[in-house]
This record gives structure tokens, sequence and C-alpha cells, in this order.
């Protein structure tokens, strides 16, 4: 008999936190995001991305295509999330018009100012860029305008 192993969802990661970015694209046809979960110490316990276009308008709403996009992406990468956590956003990155309902869970933003170690973030953002460079995901990135 083998004893189960620990999970996320056991108290071990009972301080986890999820760490989430946004990128806005050079080119500004898209928006990349990440969500890094971290247990208290730093440990990582999940990583998921996403990205969506901007001028997609099942997705963006004319009247904010980037709060509309970035609570698109928000809502994908916590529905990704298991267990649902609380969330660190860097303010500067974060719309006033993100929504997301009952998919979004509490979220916090925070200035890298306040932060005594911002290091997760970077963290999630070296994550965000080194798996967009891999080449079997730019193979459904869509093809330049």
């Amino acid at each position: 008999m083998t004893a189960p192993s620990p999970s996320r969802n056991d108290a071990v990661h009972a301080d986890a936190v999820a760490w989430l970015r946004f990128d806005e694209e050079e080119a500004g046809g898209g928006v990349r995001a990440a969500l890094l979960q971290t247990s208290g110490d730093g440990e990582p316990l999940a990583f998921c991305f996403a990205r969506v276009d901007l001028r997609d308008p099942s997705i963006c709403s004319a009247d904010d295509p980037r709060g509309a996009a970035l609570s698109a992406l928000a809502g994908a990468l916590f529905r990704a999330a298991d267990p649902p956590l609380p969330a660190l956003a860097l303010d500067d990155e974060l719309p006033d018009s993100l929504s997301g309902g009952a998919s979004l869970p509490p979220m916090s933003r925070v200035s890298r100012a306040e932060l005594d170690d911002a290091e997760p973030f970077d963290r999630a953002a070296i994550a965000l860029a080194e798996a967009f460079a891999d080449p079997s995901v730019r193979a459904y990135l869509p093809s330049p305008a």
C-alpha cells in the first residue's frame, strides 16, 4: 500500500498564492498572461499561460478592448488553476475595468514599491516569455497581419 502524495489541496500549501502577470505584445495585436502559483516559501506549484487577440470581437468589447481581453485571460487562467488561490497582480498591469465575476478569486493590486520581494512576478514574466518562445507554442499563434 502506498501513502497518498501531498497535493496543492493539502494544508502543506495553505499559504499558497497566485501571481498574475500580463504582457502586451509589441505589435499591439494581443495580450499574453501568466499565472504562477507558489507556496508561501516560494516553491512553484503550478504555472499556466494564455494569449488573447485584441482584435477578436467575440472577446474584446468595442468600449474597452484591453479590459475585456484581460478579463477573459484572467478568467481562463483562474479556471485552469486548481484550487483557486488568493491572487496578486501588479497595479500598473491591471485595469480598473477587470471583471470576471465568480470566475476570479479575490485579487489584490500591489505596486512593486509595496512588495518586499517582487521575484515571483519576475519569474512569471520570464516563464511567459519562454513559453511563447517555444516553437510548439508559436505554431498556434496567428500570423502577423
